[in-house]
């Protein structure tokens, strides 16, 4: 028996999500499963600016324009 509905998954992927078929074919179950869970994913916007603090963009001024 099949334990993932993969038929309903695509259905929804390409007529509500608007995923191309072949998107849909190159993610990963753990991916799917991630898209569709109801909880929130992401950091939150202090942890974003940590990590902008730690790995800075090479490419801008110190002004924050880029060169």
């Amino acid at each position: 028996m099949n334990d993932f509905p993969f038929d309903a998954w695509l259905r929804l992927s390409v007529t509500v999500l608007r995923i191309s078929p072949s998107e849909f074919w190159a993610m990963s179950i753990c991916d799917w499963l991630t898209l569709l869970s109801q909880e929130p994913t992401g950091i939150a916007r202090a942890g974003l600016t940590d990590l902008m603090a730690r790995y800075p963009d090479k490419n801008k001024t110190p002004n924050g324009n880029k060169k």
